[in-house]
C-alpha cells in the first residue's frame, strides 16, 4: 500500500485520479498474473509511500527509480485495462549520471504512450530530456513542476 496523500486539485480531472495510489494494487495483480521474478515488488519507503511518490531523493535513486519508471510504462501499455496513464503527484528523479553541466538528468527515450499519460501535479526534481517519445493520445503536464536549470 501507498500511503500518498494526494494534494492537487483533480476536480476536473478523471474520477480515479487523485484519491489513493494505484500501483500497489496494479503490481500485485500482475505479479499473480504472471511468474512473480518477472515483476519485481513495488518499493516502498519508511514512510510507506511507494517508489513513484516518495520523496527520499536518495532512497529513489539507491533503488532506481527510472528503472522502475521505465518498466511501469512497460507493464501499463501491455495491460489492456489501461484507459490512460496516472503519474498523478510521481517525484521525478534522474539517475546517478550527471550530464555536461553537472547535473543530473532525467533521460526517457524511445518510448510508447498508447494511452493519454497525466503528470498532474508531478514534480521533476532533476533536468528532464525526451528522445524519441510517442504520446500517441497526447499527454497534460497540469500543475507539474520542473528543476530549473
Amino acid at each position: 500500500m501507498c500511503n500518498h496523500v494526494y494534494t492537487a486539485n483533480y476536480k476536473q480531472m478523471r474520477r480515479t485520479m487523485g484519491k489513493r495510489c494505484p500501483y500497489p494494487e496494479f503490481y500485485e495483480k500482475t505479479r499473480s498474473a504472471t511468474a512473480s521474478g518477472l515483476v519485481p515488488a513495488l518499493p516502498v519507503d519508511d514512510r510507506g509511500e511507494c517508489i513513484f511518490h516518495s520523496q527520499e531523493v536518495a532512497w529513489k535513486r539507491d533503488n532506481d527509480f527510472v528503472g522502475h519508471f521505465l518498466q511501469l510504462v512497460q507493464l501499463l501499455t501491455t495491460d489492456t485495462a489501461t484507459e490512460y496513464y496516472d503519474f498523478a503527484e510521481f517525484v521525478f528523479v534522474g539517475d546517478g549520471a550527471t550530464g555536461s553541466s553537472g547535473r543530473r538528468t532525467l533521460h526517457i527515450a524511445n518510448t510508447v504512450f498508447l494511452q493519454h499519460a497525466y503528470f498532474t501535479a508531478a514534480s521533476f526534481l532533476d533536468s528532464l530530456t525526451f528522445d524519441a517519445m510517442n504520446f500517441r493520445d497526447g499527454a497534460s503536464f497540469c500543475q507539474a513542476t520542473f528543476a530549473a536549470i
